[in-house]
Order: structure tokens, then sequence, then C-alpha cells
């Protein structure tokens, strides 16, 4: 097992060559940034007759309260944001706020265990039980390959069962006891409570807190200063506050995951290049690895479709208070990021119609 200062010597190496920087203080000054190449953008930073001019129209129409942002190639189309953050004080939404992103968080998750896969120290088709002393025989027939797809034949924790996790150790042995869905490897079935196994095994692994890894192996490198689990002390610096409906009443805590457009969106460029999850691992995590219904596969935290002739890799989020989703088009350059701090905003639509401007205009 790699040592604390061994981990942190690779991520270091990891840093050097990445060269994706974060995109989080590009354009900081800009509301909205918005326009096709070479046009110049009206005082509202939209300009007129462009694609972004029907992307803010149908956020609007749609009562959209968030940040948005529309890449294609590299190029911003769409960057923005519409509605409070906070309804008491009247702080509005900008694209720098940070939202939960709830569900988006697995493809992160997914990214941080490849990290351990490229160095060697986790096989995907071997048990969750690698490295880990004292792993409850429950879980020695289920894989990491299995937990990432949702094919593990974990269910989902009752709120009894839940309140018996105060630890890793407690979350391998109350989730490794609950009664199966399936047999592992047998059949897709969507597991939130699956996928909390990889926040505890990770920990238990490298004897590291969870959030060092990720900030070590991820996020410091490809840049994102702005994603991670925070709330813990109260709401994050610069974030939304959740709402069933715009100007309701709050909605959940303020424990969750965190991140931007703009930290998306260099996840995006990351996998793109290849660092620090290399090109072979990226391309497996994104590999349809089993269907979920006739035009839905599910690959490694994320799901795989054809739309518009196009691979379009993607997944949705929603917890109490937000929603969102996070579509990309690899072999296009194109990322599709909507974060909302309102449950009811219906981002499914969104996410169609953003599409159509695309690849339509």
């Amino acid at each position: 097992m790699a040592t604390a200062g061994g981990m942190a010597e690779r991520s270091t190496r990891r840093g050097r060559r990445v060269g994706v920087r974060s995109l989080g203080c590009v354009g900081a000054a800009m509301f909205i940034v918005a326009g096709s190449v070479g046009s110049a953008a009206s005082s509202d930073g939209v300009s007129p007759g462009s694609a972004a001019d029907t992307i803010e129209e149908i956020l609007e129409s749609n009562g959209f309260t968030g940040a948005a942002l529309v890449v294609r190639e590299g190029e911003v189309v769409y960057r923005g944001a519409l509605g409070l953050a906070d309804a008491e004080s009247g702080r509005p939404n900008t694209p720098e706020t940070r939202y939960k992103i709830a569900s988006i968080y697995k493809q992160l998750s997914a990214g941080l265990i490849l990290t351990f896969v490229d160095d060697g120290l986790l096989d995907l088709d071997g048990s969750l039980c690698q490295g880990i002393a004292d792993c409850p025989d429950s879980l020695v027939d289920v894989t990491y390959h299995q937990v990432l797809t949702h094919t593990s034949g974990i269910g989902e924790l009752t709120d009894e069962e839940g309140v018996q996790i105060q630890s890793n150790e407690d979350a391998l042995r109350v989730i490794g006891d609950m009664e199966r869905v399936s047999e592992p490897g047998e059949s897709w079935s969507y597991s939130s409570t699956a996928y909390s196994l990889l926040t505890a095994t990770p920990e238990m692994l490298m004897g590291v807190p969870l959030d060092e890894l990720e900030r070590e192996r991820l996020y410091e490198p490809i840049g994102m200063p702005d994603t991670g689990h925070d709330g813990f002390e109260g709401p994050p610096a610069d974030s939304a506050i959740g709402y069933v409906e715009p100007g309701g009443s709050p909605a959940g805590g303020p424990f969750g995951f965190w991140s931007t457009v703009d930290d998306l969106w260099a996840w995006h460029r990351a996998l793109l290049a290849g660092d620090p999850i290399p090109f072979d691992l990226v391309a497996l995590m994104e590999t349809p690895a089993v269907p979920v219904d006739d035009t839905i596969s599910y690959g490694y935290g994320v799901e795989v479709r054809e739309t518009h002739g196009r691979r379009e890799i993607s997944h949705r989020g929603g917890t109490e208070g937000f929603s969102a989703w996070l579509v990309r088009f690899p072999d296009d350059d194109v990322i599709i990021v909507l974060l909302s701090n309102s449950e009811s905003t219906d981002v499914d639509a969104l996410r169609e119609r953003l599409i159509d401007v695309v690849f339509d205009s």
C-alpha cells in the first residue's frame, strides 16, 4: 500500500504534466459572456441575434434560476446566471456561485478511483476489499467495476440502516449486510448507496481523508478550486441557497458536494487532455458498460447515449433545493452545464433545448 507521502509525490507529478488550469478566473468579471467567435458583446454581454440570445430566452422562459455554461470547441457560447442565490438578502446568482451537483459527483468519484488504477493500487475487476484490513466478507464478491456501473446488486439504505453508520467501517459492514436486489454483475440497478462506498474505500486504502485525496489527485492538478464536499459548519462561501421553488422556503441543509460551471468546464478539458486520468481510462469510463434502457447505457459514473448522431456523455443531479445537468459531447468538444438552486427547475427539458441550439445553429 502506498504511503501518504508517496501519494503526495504522485499528485505533484500529475500536477506538473496536466497543463489544464482553472477556468474559474476566465472572465471572472463577466456576469454573462456570450456570442459567436468574432462578435462583439453588447453592454449586457449578450450578442444580439446570436445563439446566446436564444439560450437566454430559453432559460428565462423556463423560469431558470442558477448558472449555465455552453462551450463549443473552447469558445464560450453562453456563460451566465439568472435569479437569486439568496432570496432573503437579494443576492443574485452569478457564474461563480457554487451549487450542489448531487449525482454529477459520481463521475468525479469514478475519476478518483481511476487514478488509483493508473497507479497500480486497484484492480477494477477485483474486490472492494483490496488493501482493506477487516473488510466484511459480505463485500468480497463485489468489484469496483460493478459499483461504478450500478451492477453491484446493492440497493439503497433505509433511514434505520443509515443512522447506524458513524464510520467507514460501519458503512462497509451495514451496506454489506443489506439484502441484495440482485447478485453482483447480474443486472443494472441505480444505487447511490453503493457509490457511497467509494467515499469510504479510498480513505481506508490510503489512510488519508477523502477531501485530501480528491484535492491532491483531481482538483488541484485540474484546477477546480471551488469543487468538493463542504458545508460542515454552515453554508459554504459564495454558495447558493436551495429552494423547492424560486423564492420559496429554503430546502436542504448546507452540507453537500458543491461545484461551479467553470470548475466543471475544467473537468471536461482535463478529460479531453487525458490528464490526470490517462486516455485509456477516460475511454473506459465513457464506454457503455451496461444498458439502462433502449437508448441509454451506463459507464463509470456517466450515462452514454447518442444524440443528434453524436456521442453524449452526461449525468443529471438532483437533491433537496438543487437540480443540475452536466452534458458533454467529447468528440465535438462541447459542454453544457446547468446548475440550478431550485429543485423544481425542469433541467431535463432545458438539456434537450440547449443541445438543439448547439447542433442546429
